[in-house]
Parts: structure tokens; sequence; C-alpha cells
């Protein structure tokens, strides 16, 4: 395997539609020194057809939809919408496509080892695993070769990934379009996968990460940003949460010190979409009375396709017409990629480098008094009581 890449380190979203669709089946993932993935090329076996850059989201952009229905919506099933990051959006879509239409769904899993990779399955116990969000990169193996593989076959398929994910899929579907829904996530950005592993356990040890979360709520917060897992070998101390502010790995994903090079230049974190339905946290949720309180989700419907879905699973949420400019304007991925941070520059050689207490110091930025009061009142206020607070004190 000669070290030639098919386009620039920086350009280059790791999606693996260049694998899928090479005749010669010449390419393969490689691991760089930060631990992400980077298609190589065996010089020796490649004909030189092209296929690989003619189907490279990156290189070759996919079709962008404007969108033609959004909304804020919150699922009916409160246990479905607990076990979710916000108004259970993925997993009641993925309900319908496997229970109502025969099909697979392709989502990513977080296994116990904390490798995070994209699996097919048509189970709903296989399903739940891959609820709730990961900030990590996920490995698409195989799946996309499946993936078409089912559509021949006439079945029908939900992939839920990041936008040059989904756009990387899109790519390469030439038959079967109308037997496949996409949902792309509004996405931050992605660190890698593998140096998370190797972080935790350089971090906080070799522990058992079981049922491991990135977000976590209670009956006062509806969504929160810390670890959460169990530890299934320790009777005392079983389950931990660690907060992000207090995770230099964790607090430089929300600052963006940690992704993929190709996240600062994505030219997928934009109002107009890859995806059938864009899915993620409703940025502007406090606006839609009829649904205050609750957790919601931003269902934005963009293809006919997509139509299609969402009239099949419609009944199963509560939803309200959203106002997609201010979620827009609000939520800063769907109109710009986010900005290279210094500390980008330096995180993957510091995290192998430096000691724990060194790295924490540099990446873990100080909390003043004021946001340990915001976080006290978050954990300990209802929605709606907080709401009022913010009125009174603005009227003060």
């Amino acid at each position: 395997m000669t070290n030639i890449s098919i386009i620039s380190k920086d350009n280059c979203t790791g999606c693996s539609a260049c694998i899928t669709i090479c005749p010669q089946k010449c390419i393969e993932m490689q691991v760089d020194e930060e631990q992400f993935n980077y298609p190589k090329i065996d010089e020796k076996k490649c004909i030189d057809c092209g296929l690989c850059l003619k189907t490279c989201p990156a290189d070759a952009p996919t079709q962008l939809y404007d969108n033609l229905e959004v909304y804020a919506a919150t699922g009916k099933n409160k246990a479905i919408v607990e076990k979710s990051s916000s108004g259970g959006a993925f997993i009641l879509c993925a309900q319908y496509v496997i229970e109502k239409l025969n099909g697979y769904v392709c989502g990513a899993v977080l296994e116990d080892g904390l490798n995070l990779k994209h699996k097919i399955v048509n189970t709903m116990d296989d399903v739940q695993k891959m609820q709730g969000s990961k900030y990590i990169q996920s490995d698409m193996e195989n799946c996309f070769e499946i993936i078409i593989n089912l559509l021949k076959a006439g079945k029908y398929v939900l992939f839920s990934g990041t936008p040059c994910q989904v756009a990387g899929l899109r790519k390469i579907v030439k038959k079967g379009e109308d037997y496949l829904f996409t949902l792309d996530l509004i996405c931050h950005g992605v660190p890698s996968a593998y140096a998370f592993s190797y972080y935790m356990k350089k971090m906080y040890g070799e522990e058992e990460y079981s049922n491991f979360t990135f977000r976590q709520r209670n009956k006062y917060l509806l969504t929160s940003y810390p670890y959460f897992h169990e530890n299934v070998q320790k009777k005392r101390d079983r389950y931990k949460l660690i907060e992000a502010f207090e995770d230099p790995f964790y607090q430089s994903f929300i600052e963006g010190n940690n992704y993929r090079e190709s996240c600062y230049t994505c030219r997928y974190a934009q109002a107009r979409r890859c995806g059938d339905i864009t899915i993620g946290d409703c940025a502007n949720s406090n606006a839609y009375k009829s649904l205050l309180g609750r957790s919601l989700s931003s269902i934005v419907v963009n293809t006919e396709q997509g139509s299609k879905l969402w009239n099949g699973v419609k009944e199963q949420f509560e939803y309200v017409i959203a106002d997609y400019e201010k979620e827009v304007k609000l939520n800063k991925q769907l109109h710009e990629p986010v900005n290279r941070p210094n500390k980008r520059e330096d995180f993957y050689y510091d995290l192998k480098e430096m000691g724990n207490d060194d790295f924490k110091e540099k990446y873990c930025s100080k909390r003043g008094l004021k946001e340990k009061i915001k976080h006290f009142i978050l954990w300990h206020i209802p929605v709606k009581t907080r709401i009022k607070l913010k009125k009174l004190m603005g009227r003060i």
C-alpha cells in the first residue's frame, strides 16, 4: 500500500465513499498521526479511472436542497424521548422504517470499548444502541457497500450520519434511491474516535465504559453535556458523571480545538442541506409556547423523499411549524463552519506528550462564579421557572 492520498488531508472528510466505488478495491483507510482515518491508494493496482474523485463529496459536492417544511417536535412517547438527546426524531423514524416498511437502519453505535462504528440493523433492540449524540467520528467500515446491495434488492434503508457521510452515500447510490431515506445531523465537527478512546484510558484509567453517553438530563435539565457511564465491575461508585467543563477533551470539543481538519472548511455547514431530513437540537425551543419545557428536535424536511418519511412518522410527534431563519441564526452549524482555534495546532500532539494535569490546565477553561451559579440553576430549577426568572431579571 503506497502512501498516496486521493485529495488533500485538509479537505478529506473520511466518509469512505471512494473505497466503496473503487472497481479495483485498491483503496483502504489508514490512521494518521492524529488517529483520523484517511484513504490511501495502492498505486500498483490503480487504473486511474477517476471514480474516487468523481464521488468524493469534498472534491465534487453532492446536491443541496432548500427546505420544504420545518418543525419543532418532540415524541409523544416520553420513555423514548428520555433516552434521546432531544425530541426523539431519529428513533421514531427508525421505528417506522423497521416496523412499517420492514427495512433496515444504519447509524452509529458506541461499543463498550468506546469504539464508534456505523452498523446496519433491522431490529429495534439494536436501533436503541444508536440513540443519543456521539461527539467523535464514526468508522463507516463497509456500510455503504451493504446499503447499495440492500437497495438493489428492493429493501428500505434509513441512513443517519453527519452531512459529509450522507453526501458520500448519496454520491454512490445510483439505483434504489426511492428506497433510501437519509437523515443528516446538525454537526458541530468531529474529533478522532481512536484518540478519544486512548485519551479516556490515559486520563481515567482502564475502566469498563458500559452504557456510555455524551448527554445527560434530570427532571430540571432537558439536556446537559457530561460524560455518563456505568462500570459493571464496580459495586460502589458504579455510575460516573464528568461535566464537560471538567474534562479537557470534551471542553475542546465545545471550543472546536480537536475537530478533523475538513470540519473547519465544511461546505455542508449551511442552511441548504444534503439529507432528506435534517435533525438536531431545536435552538429556538423557548419560542414555542405549546411545547415549552419539552425537549425539542428541529426537523427540517428537505426533499420529497423526506416528506414521505415525515408523513409516515408525524403522528408520533407533538410539533409546531418552526422559524427556520431563526434556527439558522441561532445555530452556527446551520450557516457556517466553526473557526479553527489556535489550540487546534497542538491538541493531538499535546494529548500524547503532556501529562494529565498539564493537559487539563491548558485545555480546560476556568469557570468564574457566574458560570458556577448558572450551572447550579440549570440543574436545580425547572425550565418554566427559569424562563420566568429570566424575564423578571430583564425587567429589573
